[in-house]
């Protein structure tokens, strides 16, 4: 027997909201599934180029910190060769120029057995004229250079937004990674550098 609603208000309450279709109740939940499902397969990181503007508007307004860089890829060595002096020397970083030395900067590329060719600054190490030689000449990539002095910039100017701690995030970090890279046993430094420039040649592509 069908029980009888106990008042009006009860009564309209059944013809104005109707039980919810079974359909609808499987196709609601599996929509929400497929919402968390898609979620929590969503990469926590996508790397995406640095925006110097952006940046350069974040450093200025720190009162606004959702406005925030997230981490994200440098420049490539093309790239901060045709960059202005501005950038090389922002602010909040160290000043580096076009006509600084590669070898000061990077001193342990002359640390014996290891000498340069090439003009010796980072403008020229960033267009490919730099190459480093063991005594006697047994040549590294001339890429070693180019991303060295790219990666140096890129931390110089979006400092632990370049990349991930996966790489190094400080500029004595960075020259400390290279010093570390360069034993005096050619094979062994050979591989380390050839692993240096995978790193960091994924990170300077902008």
């Amino acid at each position: 027997m069908t029980k009888e609603p106990r008042s009006p208000d009860e009564l309209e309450a059944q013809i104005m909201r109707p039980p919810r279709p079974r359909r609808q109740l499987i196709l609601g939940a599996g929509a929400t599934a497929s919402l968390i499902l898609t979620l929590a397969n969503r990469p926590a990181f996508a790397a995406k180029a640095c925006n110097h503007s952006t940046w350069i508007s974040w450093k200025g307004e720190l009162t606004n910190p959702s406005m925030e860089p997230s981490p994200c890829i440098g420049d490539s060595p093309s790239t901060w060769a045709a960059n202005a002096a501005s950038l090389w020397a922002p602010s909040w970083g160290d000043t580096y120029t076009t006509s600084m030395q590669f070898t000061t900067t990077f001193p342990a590329v002359t640390v014996h057995p290891w000498t340069i060719n090439g003009t010796d600054t980072l403008l020229n190490a960033l267009q490919g004229g730099i190459s480093v030689h063991e005594l006697p000449p047994q040549k590294l990539p001339t890429s070693f250079p180019q991303h060295a002095v790219a990666a140096l910039l890129n931390i110089n100017f979006y400092g632990d937004k370049y990349g991930t701690v996966a790489n190094a995030q400080t500029t004595a970090a960075l020259i400390a990674e290279v010093a570390g890279d360069m034993p005096t046993n050619f094979s062994t430094a050979k591989a380390n550098i050839n692993a240096f420039i995978a790193k960091y040649s994924a990170l300077n592509t902008a």
